[in-house]
């Protein structure tokens, strides 16, 4: 008689090949979903009574390179009713688990020995050496078991499984726990995300050093260690400074919802961890709190990544970053007159702090201030100057982005703009077509202020 789940005795068992896989990231066929799968008699129909279990095998006509149980045979597999006589407890967390459906014979599963390999000789000489436990086996070996039905994670990457598998030297069950009960694995994935490193504290998690972010992070983020918080890798709460205390984060496989990731948390806690320690220092933040972007929202790692390298944190150039936010000030830099900031002779922080505005400081000062830093000229002090210059700044006649008029005006004739807080005109001076004071500029020359003549005529 056949093995438990063995349904061809006299063919090799059949693994999912290195096509399998390829097919699998290509589309073609996804492993352990729906659809057609690849088998010598060929394909599967469709299942739409679908087991619980997230594991389910698949075959194909070639064996994947690496199996470890390539070449063994039927009479080499026990089946799984043989493991219960020693080991029911892991029997039982199995039939809990996600891979339930092993220990129904699903798509010629061989139950437990899907995993631990041929059980004949453990089963004779009752040795743990002739079994396989994949926490212990080689990660090669290892990762080509859980392949053979999980070749999807290379099509579908989640959390850069891709690069896990095939770079990094970390095997699969390093993180996941094949016997985990899957009910309390899915209470643990509906946890709401966890939106504060409080929130974590009170839930049991503790700091941990950054050997044991290490191990399954051996490479994040590259460019680390020439950034400016490449410290963080050696001091006592390392990475969890920025994403809190890790314990049930490491203890749980790495979900997501058990550790703080900045770009998903709201700005004041995301920000949090930089205002902790840019409160002083060379790059002191002082300004921070009367930023426009903070009272908006706008958190740090918005614009930087605070893992790349030192001097390069930003996720795009300026003006490029400013204008992914900006965009209505992008399109005023396509005007006929604007500020060179798109050909590259001045840049958006110039003008802009974008840490924050100096406090006490209105914005018209601000605007102001900003403009004679290249229009020196136009500040004086002149004996007599333009009173709207002082009290309502430069941007009450100028645009300072971009403007269809010439000179950056906010209107096409000067004259319009003079009337705007002129309109009490002389008699003398008719505006009808033709006449000398169409156009103001015509006498008032120094119309941003003069040290001769109080109407600036000089």
């Amino acid at each position: 008689m056949a093995p438990q789940g063995v349904h061809h005795p006299v063919i090799q068992r059949r693994r999912l090949s290195i096509l399998g896989v390829l097919l699998a990231t290509s589309g073609l066929v996804s492993a352990c979903s729906g659809g057609s799968s690849l088998t010598a008699e060929g394909p599967v129909p469709d299942r739409d009574h679908r087991l619980t279990a997230v594991s389910v095998p698949r075959r194909a006509a070639q064996p994947v390179p690496g199996d470890p149980d390539h070449g063994a045979t039927a009479d080499e597999f026990v089946g799984s009713d043989s493991c219960l006589d020693c080991h029911m407890d892991r029997h039982g967390s199995l039939e809990a688990s996600f891979h339930a459906g092993l220990l129904k014979g699903a798509l010629d599963s061989v139950g437990c020995e899907e995993c631990h390999g041929p059980g004949i000789d453990h089963v004779g000489a009752g040795e743990e050496e002739y079994i396989r436990h994949p926490a212990k086996t080689g990660k090669a070996a290892s990762n080509a078991v859980c392949l053979r039905c999980h070749g999807d994670v290379l099509s579908a990457p989640i959390a850069e499984h891709p690069l896990w598998v095939e770079t990094r030297d970390v095997g699969c069950v390093s993180c996941h726990e094949v016997h985990m009960d899957k009910r309390l694995r899915t209470a643990e994935r509906n946890r709401p995300d966890t939106m504060s490193a409080a929130a974590l504290k009170a839930l049991g998690a503790e700091d941990v050093d950054a050997e044991t972010c290490k191990t399954c992070h051996p490479d994040f983020h590259p460019d680390m260690a020439r950034s400016g918080h490449r410290e963080l890798a050696t001091e006592d709460r390392a990475c969890g400074t920025c994403h809190g205390p890790g314990s049930l984060h490491a203890e749980n496989g790495g979900l997501r919802n058990l550790i703080l990731l900045p770009t998903r948390l709201d700005a004041a806690e995301a920000d949090r961890s930089c205002v902790d320690c840019h409160a002083s220092g060379e790059h002191t933040l002082r300004r921070w709190t009367c930023s426009e972007h903070r009272v908006e929202g706008i958190a740090c790692v918005a614009c930087h990544d605070p893992n790349k390298a030192l001097g390069d944190t930003l996720h795009k150039e300026d003006p490029a970053l400013c204008i992914d936010c900006h965009r209505d000030v992008g399109a005023e830099f396509r005007m006929p007159s604007h500020h060179r900031v798109r050909e590259g002779w001045m840049q958006c922080n110039d003008c802009h702090d974008p840490h924050g505005n100096q406090s006490g400081h209105h914005r018209f000062d601000l605007t102001r201030e900003a403009c004679l830093k290249c229009h020196a000229e136009k500040s004086g002090p002149f004996v007599f100057d333009h009173a709207a210059k002082r009290v309502e700044g430069c941007t009450v006649c100028h645009r300072p982005h971009g403007s269809p008029n010439q000179r950056l005006l906010e209107t096409r004739n000067v004259r319009t703009l003079c009337l705007s807080c002129h309109p009490n005109l002389p008699s003398t001076h008719e505006l009808k077509r033709g006449s000398l004071y169409r156009n103001c500029i015509n006498c008032h020359v120094e119309i941003h202020g003069s040290n001769a003549d109080r109407a600036f005529r000089k």
